[in-house]
């Protein structure tokens, strides 16, 4: 798997692009996100085709070590994240 990660710190959201390659044996991923801040809560966004999945929210800390999956091969998933909260002290 490929996976690639921007964040924009100004906006606090990014997006996450994974991507399995033809006749790949791995079929998912634990991320490790970064420039995730682990107390805050994000609304998240997953895009397993070109119709979006129905936004779920996520702590900070569930959100940094993200399992992407991806059932076809070759196959690709975006994943859109937006801080809906600030993080304690911050």
């Amino acid at each position: 798997m490929v996976i690639i990660q921007y964040h924009l710190p100004e906006e606090r959201d990014g997006i996450v692009m994974a991507f399995r390659r033809d006749k790949s044996p791995y079929g998912s991923y634990n991320c490790q996100l970064r420039e995730i801040a682990p107390s805050a809560t994000y609304q998240v966004t997953m895009y397993p085709t070109y119709a979006a999945e129905k936004p779920i929210t996520m702590t900070g800390s569930d959100l940094e070590k993200l399992n992407v999956e991806i059932n076809e091969s070759p196959g690709s998933v975006i994943v859109e994240y937006q801080q809906l909260s600030e993080a304690s002290g911050a």
